[in-house]
């Protein structure tokens, strides 16, 4: 127990009428005394749950007979103060115990629906919670995987989770980096081979749009968007695609793509100004941005972080987009057999295979 409190705090449990914020500086300096004495496992945080309410009794709540919600709330309390700077006095002090997985997912849900999304609050959790939701992903759909983990809607935390996938381990900089290198060879292949005219005086982010909305169109899987049977001849296939952007003011059930169709990013704006990028999974929408590059690897770590199968009408496509943003080495497992796919990269691309 803290060794002495403000008269503030002191007030109120005299008084008996704790406010929130009485409560949380009472956590907070439980949960700092037991970390810098290196005993804040969740069997200590239990034991400490107990003795606040025998020493504080208007730290009791009728609707918590046994404790649990302050047991939660120190919890919580340890995985924040965890996860800032550790103070002068701690820094000699045993590490205290790995945060439970389980424990951290249901902190996170019920923060996130307290409203409290903030990255700084959100991160920590994804990263306590990262090895369990992994293992998870495999037999979830995706949108009972965002009711669990809700913070990888948020774009900053999901591109984190991403880049610290133990098969990526690419930096989302680095990602950017090797994406705005490619960018000329996409202008000069499209040209080559009368896709689509890029000028070079186009912003990168106007490239970017361009060579998304033209992908599907490349001769190696060009196939892939003819038209299905008992479609009218010149209509594409519209799974196929990597990104489609419909005019401003269009309602989202018409963008809506169908949901038998693999994951794409859909625009609602104007294609050489402001577009509005999403994906959705699952009838979900799982992000949203304004930025195209950003929405490119957004779309890869949705396809990566929520362990989804490849459609086989946009697979290569998507596939190839990868190995321009991480590296046809990080495709190697999926790939690997398709020699005109690795020519492509090294012959037109310059990547190294």
């Amino acid at each position: 127990m803290p060794n002495a409190l403000p008269d503030e705090v002191n007030d109120a449990l005299a008084t008996r009428h704790l406010e929130a914020r009485h409560r949380s500086f009472i956590c907070r300096a439980v949960v700092r005394k037991l970390i810098d004495s290196g005993k804040a496992s969740n069997a200590h945080l239990l034991k400490a749950a107990s003795k606040i309410r025998k020493r504080y009794s208007p730290m009791k709540r009728a609707t918590d007979p046994q404790g649990k919600a302050l047991y939660k709330k120190l919890v919580r309390t340890r995985l924040r103060q965890q996860s800032g700077p550790r103070s002068k006095s701690s820094k000699n002090s045993q590490p205290s115990a790995p945060l439970c997985a389980k424990e951290a997912r249901e902190a996170m849900v019920q923060d996130w629906a307290a409203g409290k999304r903030s990255v700084t609050i959100m991160g920590p959790y994804l990263e306590a919670t990262r090895a369990l939701r992994n293992k998870e992903a495999n037999k979830m759909k995706s949108l009972n995987l965002l009711i669990d983990y809700p913070a990888l809607t948020i774009p900053q935390l999901l591109l984190q989770e991403f880049s610290a996938m133990d098969e990526i381990q690419v930096p989302v900089s680095l990602m950017k980096e090797s994406w705005l290198m490619r960018l000329g060879h996409f202008r000069k292949y499209f040209s080559d081979h009368n896709i689509y005219r890029i000028d070079a005086n186009f912003s990168v982010e106007q490239q970017t749009v361009m060579i998304l909305e033209s992908l599907h169109r490349m001769p190696l899987w060009l196939k892939n968007s003819r038209p299905k049977r008992g479609q009218a001849d010149g209509v594409e296939n519209r799974a196929c695609r990597v990104l489609e952007i419909f005019p401003e003011n269009t309602p989202l059930a018409e963008a809506r793509p169908d949901s038998r169709e693999p994951l794409r990013l859909t625009g609602i704006g104007e294609a050489m100004g402001t577009v509005n990028f999403f994906a959705i999974s699952d009838a979900e929408p799982i992000f949203s941005t304004d930025d195209p590059i950003e929405a490119l690897l957004l779309l890869l770590a949705t396809y990566w972080t929520f362990h989804l199968s490849f459609g086989a009408a946009n697979k290569s496509a998507v596939l190839f987009l990868a190995a321009c943003v991480l590296g046809p080495v990080k495709m190697m497992s999926y790939v690997s057999r398709n020699d005109k796919f690795l020519d492509l990269c090294r012959d037109n691309f310059n990547l190294e295979v």
